[in-house]
């Protein structure tokens, strides 16, 4: 037995009907077609793309919003975000900060060399002296440095982070017999210090003693994070304090 009908649904001893239904198959299409090049070339203001999965759970995000950071500090940023399957961040980029997560990282390395059998650098000077450095692109406006120092007894000094001369950070106070790990969370970017993003920047660790006749220990740190002043609560003279 003939078919009646084909994928068109119409009768097929009917030419006429079939060819007005192919017609109208072909307008859809087109204006399937027409719609998609409008997407592609279409704007938006005043507000952020959205995107999420089958769930309705939000996968990326890109446009304008309000960030909030920790501590209260908020600001409009332009930025891409996109999170895990869980809900956590992936990536966020903001035009205004650079890269906020994940976190760009920079080893130290000593520019003064090891005590003998040790992974520390010694200072008895009474001025301030570069111990270890790093050098990095400026891909984010803020840094993150954690540091560990020792200090002999009946010994004080002063801790400092310091880039290219002009930039340091506020001096730290070393306590005498003391063995403590610090934080620098130092505000680089243009509305901080005023270095842009792309920047070779160098950043150098300096002791000096204080007073006393013993040493300073300025042992290996591990790598200086870069990252965005609202993630860290970065400070414009870089605040240090114990962890």
């Amino acid at each position: 037995m003939a078919n009646t009908t084909d994928r068109y649904r119409v009768d097929t001893s009917d030419p006429q009907i079939r060819t007005e239904e192919r017609i109208r198959q072909l307008e859809r299409q087109v204006a399937d077609l027409q719609s998609a090049r409008g997407l592609r070339r279409s704007t938006m203001s005043g507000g952020t793309i959205r995107v999420a999965d089958d769930s309705g759970n939000e996968v990326a995000r890109i446009g304008e919003e309000d960030w909030s950071g920790p501590g209260g500090i908020s600001a409009v940023e332009r930025i891409i975000w996109l999170s895990s399957a869980s809900g956590g961040i992936k990536f966020l980029a903001s035009a205004e900060s650079g890269l906020v997560w994940p976190p760009s990282r920079s080893p130290w390395y000593p520019v003064l060399a090891p005590a003998g059998g040790t992974t520390y650098v010694d200072v008895t000077s009474g001025s301030f002296t570069s111990t270890h450095r790093t050098i990095y692109t400026q891909s984010a406006d803020s840094v993150r440095a954690r540091l560990t120092i020792g200090v002999d007894p009946a010994t004080t000094g002063e801790l400092r982070l310091e880039s290219g001369g002009p930039h340091q950070t506020v001096v730290f106070p070393l306590p005498d017999g003391t063995l403590d790990d610090y934080q620098f969370d130092w505000w680089l970017g243009p509305d901080g210090v005023g270095v842009g993003m792309g920047v070779e920047l160098s950043i150098d660790i300096q002791v000096r003693r204080t007073s006393g006749s013993g040493t300073i220990h300025v042992h290996q740190p591990p790598p200086l994070m870069i990252t965005d002043n609202l993630m860290i609560r970065a400070d414009v003279s870089g605040e240090a304090a114990p962890v």
